[in-house]
């Protein structure tokens, strides 16, 4: 499964010299765009019928990287749900500079996840589904159907894909470079 995210830019007025960045979360299956519970079944390479369910995930310690090699971190967590249009973007407004790349950890961190999700507010709040009694947070959750033998995904599928991943040890930095996307807020 591949997930591209569409990083847009608006910039403010020139007098300020703000602007904000905003992520937006666009989930790929190969080329095909990936809509949950869609009629309208993705087909894998060896043509089975794909209904992707679920898909939600944290991302942490988002960091922009400027020109001049300094970092600003402009969010420490935020939770990302594909099934709530309004938890599939994320918006940091008054921005400014010129930046090279953007980092993010890729679920949440062992300081964070050490958090109760009982007790706290925001995206480690644990009604959004993502608390793990076991291991205090789910980092992913993925759930799918696929059919392997043709016939109704009403029916009980062949095969349930469910992805639950979460602990520290799976808990992952990545970076982002400008080649892949434009970051300039005012060059």
């Amino acid at each position: 499964m591949l997930f591209a995210a569409a990083l847009i830019f608006t910039a403010g007025c020139k007098n300020t010299k703000t602007g904000n960045l905003t992520i937006q979360i666009k989930p790929k299956y190969g080329t095909q765009d990936v809509v949950l519970n869609d009629a309208n079944l993705t087909v894998d390479p060896n043509n089975r019928r794909i209904q992707f369910n679920t898909l939600k995930f944290y991302l942490s310690h988002i960091t922009l990287v400027k020109t001049d090699n300094s970092e600003t971190e402009v969010k420490d967590v935020a939770i990302f749900d594909m099934s709530d249009p309004s938890l599939a973007t994320l918006t940091i407004n008054n921005l400014s500079g010129s930046y090279k790349a953007i980092k993010f950890g890729c679920g949440i961190d062992s300081v964070q996840n050490l958090s109760d999700p009982l007790s706290i507010s925001g995206p480690l709040n644990g009604s959004n589904g993502m608390a793990w009694p076991m291991l205090k947070y789910q980092f992913e959750i993925f759930e799918a159907r696929m059919d392997t033998i043709p016939g109704d995904l009403t029916t009980l599928p062949d095969f349930f894909p469910q992805y639950h991943i979460g602990g520290n040890d799976f808990y992952r930095h990545t970076q982002l470079s400008n080649s892949f996307f434009p970051i300039a807020l005012f060059m």
